[in-house]
């Protein structure tokens, strides 16, 4: 070991160590070993003799102090030290409990000091008794952090761990750690407020877990429907995921799914539905319930963040949604009638005027009084000919007392197609309606329509049509439209993104199978809080700051799976400024970077991040073209944990406290667990910016790998099927489908540990340690 000299010792000190007490036969076990809490040491002395007064960063389950007798000239391997835990868990039915192997990973250094403290070893010794600090890590792809509910239940120290100490079992180790269970990621993939028939209530989400194992993210799902009546419907359990059928284009996801019974619930009643996720790992603390821990849990839907209850209307009878009106252009008067057939005979000549005339339909029926419910039905010229229903100059119902959706479709009696065509950019049309028809945007300047105004209490969705925009306008709404299964094309196309300012709350509950193309090569900033199984070209990731829009919804919690982010010539930046407590979960996407300079393509907190982020998952996407960034600590001394698993990457850096041009300022250890490895397990085919693979002080890969096989693989090793990024032909729009027989890819996934059931195409994940990291399963 290293010796320092305390303050007022002399040369006679270091020579009582060396050949004092501490040099007696070697223990057969550690004297003592504590898994550390939210003060673990750092010497604030620069003297490893008094190491008693240490602050600095949160160890909290990450970090084990291990104590034995002092012997002269004796190295200590923490890679020979293994913890044997237990952790209460879930399964698809219940309780139970889930072993654990972690193991030492490398002696903590020293945190920055202007006198070069980093460059020692966080260990010291009085002479009779030597101390260690030193990071845990997952053995064979596990998850090393160590939680407050965390049991040890044993600990062993292996051959060769302190000089020519013996192994055995380690006597008494003690679980100090405070750190909580975490709780999923969650989304809908459902409208809110759909009115559903006696069949009941179709429901699917997307769910996410730090701790996804066994080919799926979490154990299980529960959800519990309650009318407006105080009845309950029966739970539904959905334990094993299956492809979404919500999801009809770009890459649907991996979804627990159910349908709702609506028998026991009150006809026209608002229903409510809660699910609970239940994790592999972790307590009631780390279930995840809607009605607790989620935004807007009571009432109508008015926030855009994915964790909030999912509101329906029952029409089990089939009477509240008995309100039918048709649309053809250049007719007068119109009757809503109780059926789509018999409203052909008396159509409306536009769609607010049939809006108008469904409310005060239902309103003398004294079923409810507003549009909701009901159905508009667009119609042809009545001789086989295609129409275009213009509603930029329509006088909309602008009532709020709604329950349930207005769906727009086109009438299934057609023989031309009937579509909206829109050039004014200020239609408001009012809360709760849903689209199916195809949209025109021609006209330079113009917006594809407002759906609600700053209040944000206005919902709106689109659904199963294309967009067709051929001017430079912008396909913009006000708060909380949805975007599903909608395909955006033309020669100038502005995607349904947010913008506005301070005023204004224009904001995504959630892009669904959302298909668009924006630039050949270029890049539009969208901050939505859900994107979910979409493909998009030139398109990256962004966040709307608090400050700059008070009125938008929360991003914490927010929510990316299975989505192609292709042809970016600029970096996607999330969670620079905001507080992460309910986390950031990005699941099996493609990232791709073709064109463009040299920035990296994707960054979560990094240059100049200044806020605490917890819950950060990052699991199974594949990065090609340029560099990760994430975790920064080059100004912070804030807590940024992440778990970054089985991801496919170019090029991953972090800077910790070692970087930086401030020669002052101590405590930047905010990242540590990061870069000391912990519950991270990629494959990289580059390294770090300077093609370094670690571990060593002051590589941005970090300070260390758990499995040094799987930091740098070489570029030329794992073969895609078309490489467009900056590393192959850089036009941008590649397929990253893995090629090879011996792709370097594969067999990336420890068996058990594979995060996904189906890759972002559907494939079957392989789940016997033959997997591949990144979006895709091999097929070889």
């Amino acid at each position: 070991m290293t010796f320092h000299a305390g303050p007022g010792r002399g040369p006679g000190h270091l020579n009582r160590l060396a050949h004092g007490a501490g040099a007696a036969t070697p223990p057969s076990a550690i004297a003592s070993l504590t898994v550390v809490g939210a003060s673990p040491p750092i010497d604030a002395t620069n003297d490893f003799g008094d190491a008693t007064a240490r602050t600095g960063v949160d160890g909290n389950g990450w970090v084990a102090e291990a104590t034995m007798p002092f012997l002269v000239a004796s190295a200590f391997d923490p890679t020979k030290i293994a913890l044997n835990l237990s952790d209460p868990g879930f399964d698809a039915s219940g309780t139970t409990t889930v072993a654990r192997t972690v193991r030492g990973g490398k002696i903590l250094r020293r945190q920055f000091t202007p006198g070069g403290a980093q460059n020692s070893p966080m260990s010291s010794n009085d002479g009779v008794t030597e101390t260690v600090w030193f990071s845990l890590i997952g053995d064979d792809g596990e998850f090393a952090t160590v939680y407050a509910g965390t049991t040890i239940t044993g600990a062993n120290a292996a051959v060769g761990f302190y000089g020519p100490a013996t192994s055995g079992a380690i006597s008494g180790p003690v679980n100090g750690s405070t750190r909580p269970y975490y709780k999923p990621g969650f989304v809908w993939l459902n409208r809110q407020h759909e009115v559903c028939g006696a069949g009941g209530q179709y429901v699917e989400c997307v769910a996410m877990h730090k701790h996804a194992r066994n080919g799926q993210q979490v154990a299980r799902v529960e959800f519990i429907a309650t009318d407006a009546s105080a009845h309950t419907a029966a739970t539904q359990t959905a334990s094993t995921p299956i492809l979404s059928t919500l999801c009809t284009k770009g890459q649907p996801p991996e979804v627990y799914a159910a349908t709702i019974p609506v028998t026991a619930l009150t006809q026209a009643d608002l229903c409510i539905v809660n699910a609970k996720v239940y994790p592999w790992i972790g307590d009631a603390s780390a279930v995840l319930d809607l009605s607790v821990d989620g935004l807007n849990t009571t009432g109508t839907y008015t926030t855009a963040n994915p964790q909030t209850t999912l509101r329906f209307v029952n029409d089990k009878t089939g009477a509240y949604g008995a309100a039918h009106a048709s649309v053809r252009a250049g007719v007068t008067g119109g009757t809503v009638q109780s059926t789509e057939a018999a409203s052909r005979a008396t159509p409306f000549p536009d769609v607010a005027s049939a809006q108008v005339a469904i409310a005060a339909f239902n309103n003398a029926r004294g079923d409810h009084t507003g549009y909701d419910g009901g159905h508009i039905w667009l119609m042809d010229d009545g001789s086989g000919g295609a129409v275009a229903h213009d509603i930029s100059t329509n006088a909309f119902n602008t009532n709020t007392n709604n329950k349930g959706l207005l769906e727009i479709k086109r009438s299934p009696s057609n023989t031309a197609p009937a579509t909206i065509a829109l050039i004014n950019n200020n239609t408001f049309v009012g809360w709760g309606l849903s689209w199916h028809v195809d949209f025109s945007i021609p006209a330079v300047g113009s917006k594809l329509l407002r759906t609600g105004d700053a209040s944000g209490n206005t919902i709106s969705y689109f659904n199963d049509l294309t967009i067709t925009q051929d001017g430079a306008g912008q396909a913009n709404y006000e708060q909380n439209a949805g975007i599903r299964n909608v395909t955006h094309v033309g020669a100038a196309i502005n995607p349904m993104s947010n913008g506005g300012g301070p005023a204004l709350r224009i904001e995504v509950n959630l892009w669904l199978g959302y298909i668009c193309d924006s630039a050949s090569l270029g890049s539009t900033a969208v901050s939505n809080r859900a994107i979910v199984g979409c493909s998009l070209g030139g398109i990256q990731l962004s966040e709307a700051d608090p400050a700059t829009f008070p009125l938008m919804s929360s991003q914490d919690g927010k929510i990316v799976v299975n989505n192609k982010f292709l042809k970016n010539t600029d970096a996607s930046r999330v969670l620079d400024g905001i507080v992460t407590t309910r986390g950031l979960f990005i699941g099996q996407n493609v990232f791709e970077r073709a064109g463009g300079s040299s920035q990296q393509l994707l960054s979560i907190a990094d240059l100049g991040s200044d806020v605490a982020i917890d819950n950060i998952v990052v699991t199974g996407n594949t990065m090609a073209g340029n560099r990760f960034n994430l975790l920064y600590t080059d100004i912070s001394t804030k807590l940024k944990r992440a778990t970054t698993r089985l991801n496919l990457l170019f090029q991953r850096n972090t800077k910790s406290d070692v970087y930086t041009a401030d020669a002052t300022t101590t405590g930047r250890t905010g990242d540590w667990a990061y870069t000391n490895g912990v519950d991270n397990w990629d494959v990289c085919t580059f390294g770090d910016s300077n093609g370094a693979s670690g571990p060593s002080l002051g590589a941005w890969i970090g300070e260390y790998w758990a499995n040094p096989t799987m930091v740098k693989v070489g570029v030329a090793n794992v073969t895609f099927t078309t490489d467009a990024s900056q590393n192959g032909s850089n036009t941008g729009g590649g397929t990253y489908s893995l090629t090879g027989a011996s792709n370097a890819a594969y067999g990336t996934v420890p068996a058990g540990f594979a995060a996904f059931k189906y890759d972002i195409a559907g494939v079957a994940r392989k789940n016997d340690g033959t997997g591949a990291a990144g979006a895709y399963e091999r097929t070889v």
